[in-house]
């Protein structure tokens, strides 16, 4: 019986990844106190999950040359429906593959590091 309990304490420390890294994002001409989306990066930096209106989304993370990537909506082909990308300056887009193998951004926004995880060092 110990070694039941033992093993579901250690369970939801695995399933959990530590988020390591923040970002929110704003419209282009909006102010920071209106976030539109949180992108958030585990440790290990394979995954991550994105939020939107209250929405999450898991993902895969990934760093593609300088630009940050989360590709997410995984589809029947192993391929991705949807991507969401900052590049260094903070600059962001979104893409929607679902009508399109090569979309165009349907969306762009300002996106910085959030600025409580950046006080933690985190």
């Amino acid at each position: 019986m110990k070694r039941c309990i033992g093993l579901l304490l250690i369970l939801p420390s695995i399933s959990h990844a530590e988020v390591i890294e923040e970002w929110e994002c704003k419209d282009w001409t909006g102010n920071w106190n209106n976030i539109i989306v949180r992108a958030f990066v585990n440790e290990g930096r394979l995954s991550g999950r994105i939020e939107v209106a209250g929405v999450g989304h898991k993902t895969e993370y990934a760093v593609n040359g300088f630009n940050r990537r989360w590709d997410f909506g995984l589809a029947e082909d192993q391929t991705y429906n949807y991507a969401f990308i900052v590049e260094p300056n903070g600059n962001a887009s979104y893409y929607d593959f679902t009508r399109e193998s090569k979309a165009k951004a349907s969306m762009h926004l300002k996106c910085r590091e959030a600025p409580n995880r950046v006080a933690r060092g985190l």
